[in-house]
Parts: structure tokens; sequence; C-alpha cells
């Protein structure tokens, strides 16, 4: 009998050992994830994302802190927050820009001591404050653009739960734990499932509360509002939002069409109604299909005076444009020499290059290209006979005239022989 006891008593401890494993392992895993490993850099993170190459509006993007609890005799309510890009930041900025808003500028406290001060901050007294944070769409704003040009912006809809625990320590407030979760938790029976998010900013040039900076890295405790904008014209604007032009100069066919291929590649943030955009040549409509991907391709001629005109295009895409003379019937097509211009075409002059790839850059306002062909008339005599090269034809001509000459003389000589 004293042998089974012993036995008991050996489970029983093993089974305690056991059960307080795993509780050290579940604690270690709940501390490491719902609790901010460095309260003084626990922050908000706003994502402003916007299509490559497009310019960013000026925006204030406002949160609210619904207090779903807090101690009884804690006084105080949180105003709504807000993160803004002013004129002067928003000057020369284009495509995906991040601010944040440090927590303990919110509820004013100290980031090295976590020491809370009262005479400013609503967490007046020690216990757990929860709040619900929310972007509110209805009073955040950013500036539109002019009509024709439309532009949206998709506010995000990322609500988290916000627990943050006060203890006192001496004459102190203190922060001990702030944790945020996905959704609306405030009313979940704790324990149950919950998921939790990083709220520390985890790396960045500098600890100036809204810093932009090129290698940003904020929490995961982050709300991401999209823009996009598409430049549009009125019917009366010939020229479009986005054109490309043809001119030929000189000697050059001024009737034949020019062939040229263009790929259009839209912004991952785009879409289009039917996923397809129209250019028109006159009345001839150019067809962009994009399917299911973010890349059409098409070809198309242009002869002189004419234009591939789109009245209206999503900013943040490109165009990649090549005029294939090389593999046309136009005749002389060696001889032409090309120049393009215009705002939407890289710096580059492309005058004596023949068939050169014209690539334009990311269409953010209305923009033209121009491509001229040129056939000097100068160089080029009326049977297509390069000018410049008459001295040595006319050699040539002289010397195949002796040698038929002397021919001509030796037969005759050797007749009357």
């Amino acid at each position: 009998m004293k042998k089974l006891n012993k036995f008991f008593a050996i489970l029983v401890a093993l089974a305690m050992m056991a059960m307080l494993a795993v509780t050290s392992a579940f604690a270690a895993e709940e501390t490491e994830v719902t609790q901010s490993n460095a309260p003084g850099k626990a922050a908000i993170t706003k994502n402003y994302d916007v299509p490559a190459g497009v310019s960013v509006p000026k925006a204030t993007f406002i949160f609210d802190f619904e207090n779903k609890e807090k101690p009884s005799s804690a006084t105080g309510t949180l105003a709504s927050q807000k993160i803004e890009w002013n004129e002067t930041e928003v000057a020369n900025l284009k495509g995906e820009q991040h601010k944040y808003l440090l927590l303990k500028d919110v509820f004013n406290y100290d980031a090295s001591t976590l020491v809370v001060d009262t005479t400013k901050s609503v967490l007046t007294q020690p216990g757990e404050y929860v709040y619900v944070v929310k972007e509110n769409e209805f009073t955040s704003q950013y500036t539109a653009v002019a009509a024709p040009s439309t532009d949206n912006m998709d506010y995000s809809s990322a609500v988290y739960t916000l627990r943050i625990y006060v203890i006192r320590e001496g004459e102190n407030l203190k922060i001990k734990t702030i944790t945020v979760e996905e959704g609306d938790t405030s009313t979940t029976v704790p324990g149950g499932e919950r998921k939790k998010v990083n709220p520390d900013v985890k790396s960045q040039n500098n600890d100036t509360p809204g810093d932009i900076s090129d290698d940003y890295e904020g929490s995961d405790f982050d709300f991401t509002n999209v823009y996009t904008k598409t430049v549009k014209t009125d019917s009366n604007d010939k020229d479009g939002a986005f054109n490309i032009a043809k001119t030929v100069t000189g000697s050059g066919d001024t009737a034949v069409g020019f062939p040229f291929t263009a790929t259009i590649k839209l912004d991952e943030k785009t879409t289009l109604t039917d996923n397809k955009l129209v250019g028109k040549i006159g009345d001839t409509e150019v067809v962009f299909d994009f399917g299911t991907s973010k890349e059409a391709t098409q070809t198309f001629t242009l002869a002189n005076g004419q234009k591939l005109v789109f009245a209206e295009f999503p900013a943040g895409a490109t165009v990649d444009f090549e005029e294939t003379l090389a593999n046309s019937n136009i005749q002389k097509k060696d001889l032409y020499t090309k120049k393009t211009s215009g705002s939407a075409v890289t710096a580059k002059d492309f005058a004596k290059e023949k068939n050169a790839k014209d690539t334009t850059i990311a269409i953010n306002e209305k923009a033209n290209v121009a491509v001229e062909n040129n056939l000097d008339e100068k160089d080029i005599g009326p049977e297509g006979i390069l000018i410049s090269n008459l001295p040595y034809i006319a050699l040539a001509l002289v010397a195949i005239g002796g040698l038929v000459a002397y021919v001509v003389v030796r037969r005759k000589a050797d007749d009357e022989a």
C-alpha cells in the first residue's frame, strides 16, 4: 500500500510539473504577443497608399477613441486624434506615404519612464482602460482634384481594441502594458478568441512623430487608405488626357500609316470599368483589353497629323510604345530619322536613332507625346538617291564610260586589222 501511495504521489508530482511547464509556455507566448514590448514606441501607423508617380493630395485623417471601460473613479474624455499631410509636405511627394501617431503623445506619458502626466492625461487612476479605435471617414478629409478629372479615397475599415493597464508606483501612475487586438473585442469574454498585433514601431530613422522616411517601417496597429485618380478631359478637348501624335516632315510620305506597338501598365491599385481602356484615332477605336491582368498591348498606325487620343487615363499608369518602322513596308524606311518629345516622355533625344524605343513616364496629369519622322529633302533626289553620294556615282559613271569606250575602240581596231 505504501508503494502504491508513493507511486501515485510521483504521478501527481509529474502531472503538476507538466501543467506548470504548459502554463509557463502559454504565459510566455501570451506576454510576447499581447503587450507592447516598448510602450514608449507604441503607435498608430497611417499608410497613405497612392499609385506610383501620382501626387499626394493634402489630407487629414481623424481617429476616434471610443472609451469602453475605465476605472470608476477615472475622469476625462479622450478627444479624436488626427494624422495630417499638409500643403508643404505634399508639394513634391508621390507614391506611398506613411506616418505614425505615438501613443505616448495621445495619452501623455513619458517614453522612457512610462510615468503618466495626470494633469494632461485621461489616465488618472490605476486600472485598465479599454478603447475601440476607428478611422472616421466622415470627419477625415482630403483635397479632391478639380473637374473633369476624378479621384477617390478608399478609407480604412480597420477596427482595433486598445487596452492600457496603469499601475501606481509610489506617487506616480505608470503604464504597465499596452495591448492591441484586431476588431472590437471590448465585450469579448476574457480568454476568448482574440488576434493581437504588435503596436510598437519596428524601426525608424528618428523618434520624431510624423516623420516620413523612405525605409519607414511602422507598427501592426495600422490603417491603410488607398487614393486613386483618373485624368479626364471634356468633350471639347481634342488632345484628351493622354495622346500620341504623329508628324512626318521633309520628303517623308504623309499619306502612309506608320506602325506602333504600345503596352499600358496599370498600377496594382487601379481598377477599370470592363477592364478596358479605349483610345481613338479619329473615329476609329483602339481598345486595350486588360482582362484579368494589369497590362495590355495593342498595335496601331498613325499617319501625318493623326493622334491616338484617350479622353481619360488612370493616374499612375505607364505606357511603353515603340514605332516599329523597321518591320514595315514603308519605302525608304531606313532613311527616316525620328525625334520624340512631349510631357510624358523620358528625357532623351531620339533624333537620328532609327526605331529607338520610346518609353513614357507614369501619368500623373494630362500628358502628350509627339513623334516626328523626317526624310531630309536636301539630301535625297527625286528618285531616292542620296545627293551626297552623287560625286562618287559620277566618278563611277566616268570609269564605266571609259571602260566602254576602250572596249569599243579596241574592237574596232581588231576588225580593221
